[in-house]
């Protein structure tokens, strides 16, 4: 499966600053998804956010868990964020090659940008963590399987 770069919300992405609690924002995505004017993204078939860990998550409390919410906003400068929905909850010290795949709820997306929020569910913030996150339909996920870096191609 190709993941399209603007569908993308975090590759490799540290989570090493801020912490956010409960659903109040943390540490935003590195790229917020454009839906254009239309929003129509996906009509008729079910998309997917895949969550892949790519270094496991620390904290400086030890124990916290990381929420991974959706967020939207009618303006890429990202001023005033409205929460939509949990996508998922990483357990505490999730190893690397954890993958967790949330579902988008229908109609939830009626601003132009979305994005990712990464937080932890105390007010610990996380001393080590790595995240690629990604929109996906349910036929590319069936077919995905992930590969660890520095791979060679003969």
């Amino acid at each position: 499966m190709f993941i399209d770069a603007q569908n993308r919300f975090s590759n490799a992405q540290s989570i090493t600053t801020g912490s956010g609690s409960g659903s109040a924002p943390g540490v935003v995505s590195t790229n917020l998804v454009d839906l254009g004017a239309e929003r129509r993204i996906g009509t008729g078939r079910g998309l997917h956010i895949v969550i892949l860990v790519t270094t496991t998550l620390a904290s400086s409390g030890g124990n916290d868990a990381m929420d991974i919410n959706l967020y939207s906003d009618a303006d890429s400068a990202w001023g005033s964020a409205t929460f939509r929905q949990r996508v998922a909850t990483l357990d505490a010290v999730a190893p690397a090659g954890t993958l967790v795949i949330g579902t988008i709820r229908p109609n939830i997306l009626n601003e132009r940008y979305i994005g990712l929020y990464y937080i932890s569910q105390t007010s610990d913030a996380f001393s080590a963590a790595g995240i690629t996150a990604f929109i996906a339909d349910q036929d590319d996920i069936d077919a995905w399987v992930a590969y660890a870096a520095n791979y060679t191609i003969s």
